[in-house]
């Protein structure tokens, strides 16, 4: 048995070399890299978004398509990977990460792609006629007094609801919280977090791609600065939310703050705080974004400080096999690319001593 697996071995190495050396965890590692490039261009979209007039971002705009394309193609690029992850550990593989290590992206991955499609949908709400500050509605037509009951119900009630959204507007114009209005506010809470949230993205592309491209390499010093520029990014990341939760969010506040001392002095009845809500949507949705970033990094980081060297990547069932016929500390998992850590290292001698009769206490009344 063990004749044939070596010469599985050896027919892997030469293919994996020779003939097919972009196996898939590379390539997964590859698309991984691109996926996160479509997240750092959505997340440093949303400076554009925030800049722009509502007007120039209703549907069939080149900025509304051009949001709408980028949420489409990072959904394709995570449905791939998520098509491809069963593949993984099923072939020999050279490199420092394994096809585990890859694998335990995807859950941040999916968190950062799901908040970045809802953070990229704010540009729909812009652009929703009911945003637009110049919106007016337009009159329905009359309806025949040969209608049903049922019908006259809903033309009051779709009367009502325009009036209620004609006073609402009106509020809004008077005190000056139109969605237009508070876009300032959102884009200056927030653009430290963004820009953060991009850098730190920006580092774990930078990671991977080192780690994915210079599998052939000896050294890890290109990996060792790339991974000090991810701490660093991250720090400053953390930084940034730590900062917007305790001081950068009541910015969001600012515009509210007149229309609230009216309020309590008993002068307005009535808040409209439909702007305000949408600003703490777009808030929360990046803020869980951010959070998602530094999950992934966090994790991107620990992989590549225990990941130092290339090796040879034994299929997971292979692995397996070996862990059953290695001895109690013959080189085990380090053959077919495992770490060995020491903490596993001393309690497999621990196992074999506790195995080993005490000579001073079995034998000490002979």
């Amino acid at each position: 048995m063990l004749t044939s697996v070596a010469c599985y071995i050896a027919i892997a190495l030469v293919f994996i070399t020779f003939a097919f050396p972009e196996t898939l965890n590379h390539s997964y590692l590859a698309s991984s890299a691109e996926l996160l490039g479509k997240f750092q261009g959505i997340l440093a979209m949303q400076e554009e978004v925030l800049r722009t007039d509502p007007h120039d971002i209703v549907t069939g705009t080149p900025l509304a398509t051009k949001t709408a394309m980028a949420r489409t193609g990072m959904i394709m690029q995570l449905q791939q990977l998520m098509g491809q992850k069963q593949f993984l550990n099923l072939e020999f593989s050279w490199g420092r990460w394994n096809g585990d290590d890859i694998k335990d992206m995807l859950e941040p991955l999916q968190i950062i792609a799901t908040r970045l499609g809802a953070l990229n949908g704010f540009a729909k709400i812009m652009g929703h006629p009911l945003s637009l500050a110049d919106h007016k509605h337009e009159d329905t037509e009359s309806v025949s007094e040969a209608q049903s009951d049922a019908s006259g119900t809903a033309v009051d009630d779709t009367f009502l609801l325009r009036q209620f959204r004609e006073r609402n507007l009106a509020a809004e114009e008077e005190h000056g919280v139109r969605l237009i209005d508070v876009l300032p506010n959102i884009r200056d809470a927030t653009t430290e977090l963004r820009a953060a949230g991009v850098a730190t993205l920006a580092s774990i592309q930078a990671l991977i791609v080192a780690v994915n491209t210079h599998r052939y390499k000896r050294g890890n010093a290109l990996q060792s600065t790339r991974l000090a520029e991810l701490d660093t990014s991250l720090t400053a990341l953390r930084a940034a939310i730590a900062d917007f939760k305790a001081d950068r969010r009541f910015v969001l506040l600012q515009p509210y703050q007149a229309v609230f001392e009216k309020h309590d002095a008993g002068a307005v009845n009535r808040i409209p705080l439909r702007a305000l809500y949408q600003s703490y949507v777009f808030a929360s949705n990046l803020a869980v974004v951010c959070t998602g970033i530094v999950q992934l990094a966090e994790l991107a980081s620990q992989t590549a400080a225990k990941r130092t060297r290339a090796r040879l990547w034994a299929p997971k069932g292979l692995r397996a096999i070996v862990k059953l016929l290695r001895t109690p500390n013959g080189p085990g998992e380090g053959a077919v690319g495992e770490d060995v850590q020491p903490e596993q290292a001393e309690g497999r001698a621990a196992g074999y001593r506790s195995r080993v009769p005490d000579l001073e206490e079995g034998y000490g009344d002979i």
